[in-house]
Order: structure tokens, then sequence, then C-alpha cells
């Protein structure tokens, strides 16, 4: 089977309703078609007056006809026929990209200045510098940016850093590393940033919202890397703004163990899945009683649903009525 061969040269989309045109050029002219078609189809081309006319008389009103077959001098040609035609759904006057932008040929044999060589050479150097992660518990090494980006570092805050625009990233200082430094002959002011981050930290401890269990980290940022939470989630438990986060109530180490009544009663009420639900057929009567609102869903039924029902926001769910088994009231 022959290969196809794709034509090239100047191409018009014609409106047979009134006449109007729209003439374009491409290398590869059924591809440049199915294009325009695909992008009017989805309501996106970048030609407004087309893509209306488009919308307004349907796809059946215009046909793709080819004006000439020509592999060089495209533009040129394609000016001749915008020149003649006048066609009604180009927007620019002179034949351009779909961009709008003016085609701008390179010509062969064309070379970056030599100040653009050596901005791309000192750019290629200085991502290809070995790179040190460090913070007061450990200091991880990398042969240079995209080693950094392939264990998970972004290389844009990783850069950041680098150039003193950002402090630290993902709890670590970040900078380049010297032939044969180490953590222990970091400069004074690398040291200095070691020691003030160190005398930032407060002792935290968590406790365990189910079990009471409680466990001592010392910093908030170990919590956070240990128990794999966010840190602002820890904060806003500090501060008081939140109850608990990661399931865990969180306390300074010189506060007391114990937790307010207030929390624990609000801890409860905003956990609605503990309640337990049942559930009361519509026609029978027959009741069931579930440990809570996860245990219905597993029989099948939403827990959304099961909420409104409990609320008196909707009546029945699946021909049962529902209600939280401390409200008895609700039917």
């Amino acid at each position: 089977m022959e290969k196809e061969v794709l034509k090239s040269g100047i191409y018009q989309i014609k409106n047979i309703t009134n006449n109007k045109l729209y003439i374009g050029s491409s290398l590869r002219i059924k591809k440049r078609w199915q294009w325009h078609r695909s992008m009017l189809r989805l309501n996106k081309h970048y030609n407004s007056y087309l893509q209306n006319a488009w919308n307004k008389y349907g796809e059946k009103s215009f046909i793709f006809e080819i004006l000439l077959e020509i592999k060089e001098n495209l533009k040129e040609n394609e000016q001749i026929f915008l020149d003649t035609l006048k066609p009604g759904y180009n927007i620019a006057k002179e034949a351009r990209h779909k961009s709008g932008f003016k085609q701008i040929t390179r010509k062969k044999g064309f070379r970056h200045s030599e100040e653009s060589k050596e901005k791309m050479r000192l750019n290629a150097k200085q991502r290809s510098k070995p790179i040190i992660a460090f913070n007061d518990i450990e200091t991880i090494y990398f042969e240079s940016l995209s080693d950094a980006r392939r264990k998970g570092f972004r290389n844009d805050l990783v850069l950041l850093c680098l150039n003193g625009n950002k402090e630290s990233y993902k709890n670590y200082f970040w900078k380049y590393q010297n032939e044969g430094e180490t953590k222990a002959t970091f400069p004074t002011e690398m040291k200095k940033k070691l020691s003030d981050s160190h005398k930032n930290k407060t002792p935290v401890k968590s406790i365990n919202v189910k079990t009471g269990e409680i466990l001592f980290f010392e910093s908030v940022s170990d919590a956070s890397r240990i128990v794999n939470i966010k840190k602002s989630g820890i904060f806003r438990v500090l501060y008081g703004k939140r109850v608990s986060s990661g399931g865990y109530f969180w306390k300074y180490q010189n506060e007391n163990d114990e937790i307010p009544q207030y929390k624990l009663r609000r801890q409860y009420k905003n956990n609605k899945s503990i309640k337990r639900v049942k559930r009361i057929d519509n026609y029978t009567g027959e009741e069931k009683e579930y440990k809570s609102v996860s245990d219905a869903v597993k029989d099948g039924f939403s827990e959304k649903m099961i909420y409104a029902c409990c609320v008196n926001k909707r009546r029945t769910h699946k021909g049962f009525y529902w209600q939280y088994i401390e409200n008895e009231s609700k039917i």
C-alpha cells in the first residue's frame, strides 16, 4: 500500500450561504483542514469571525477547497490570494501564523551570538553543579538540579533558595556544594542559619483522639515529618483555631495533658460518622441499628443522604427513615 502524500499549498474555507471566504496556507493541507474543523466543532477556534459564522450557519454551510498546490513561498502566494479575493473571514490583512504574528523564517546556518552562547554555557554549568540540602538533622547531597528533581524536589523552588530569594524548601536549607565541602566545613552564615532554626524550635506533643496515646516531638517540623501531616494543621490546633489535626490533639510540651471537655464535645459533634444510627423501614416498621454512618454506607447507602435524613432535611433514603440513636423524636 502506497504511503499517502500530503499536499501543501493555499486553501480556502468557503461559506456557500453568503460566499464569504477564509484563506490560509499549510505544508500539510489535509491535516490543517482537520485541525480547523476540530477547533470549530469545539467552539475554540482562534478566528472569532469564522467561529461565529460556523455557529450561526452550521457545519454543512462550509466547504474546504485547495486553491493552489505549491511547496515554496507559501506566505507570498497566500498574500496574493488575500489581496485578490479579499476574504471576509480573515482578521489579518497580511499572511500570518494562526497566532497572529508574522512568520519569521530563520535562515539556514543561523548561529547564536557569542553573548547568547556564554549565557547558555553558564546556565548549563550552574544547573550541573552539585547541591547540598541540609538541616539540623540530616544533610543530603545531590549531583545536580536534575538529581534533586528525580528525588522529588521542585527545581524552581530549589533555585529560589540557591539564589537567596527563598529561605528554605521542604524543611531544608539549600546551597551549591564546593569541592570537598561537608557539613562540618560550612561557612559561618550557614552554621548561623542552623543555629537560628534550632533556637526557634519548640517541643510539642500529640494526644491520639481515639486511644489517648501521647507522643513527644522536638518541634512542629519533626511532628509533621514523622506523623505525615501538614505543619499548618498542627499550628492551627496549637493556636486554638481547630480541635485536632491528623487524628491528634496537639499541645506544647510544657502544657498539661488534659483536653478541655468543650473540645471533646466539639470533636464528637463534628465527627458524625462515629454516631450510632438506625434505619426504620417505611412500610414494615422493621428497625436495624448501625454503630456508625460508615457501617451503614457498607450496606450500599449514601452517607450524605443519611445525614440529610438525620437532620430533617430529607424524609427518607432508599425507603427507610433514618435517625441518630440519641434522637428518638424524628418520626
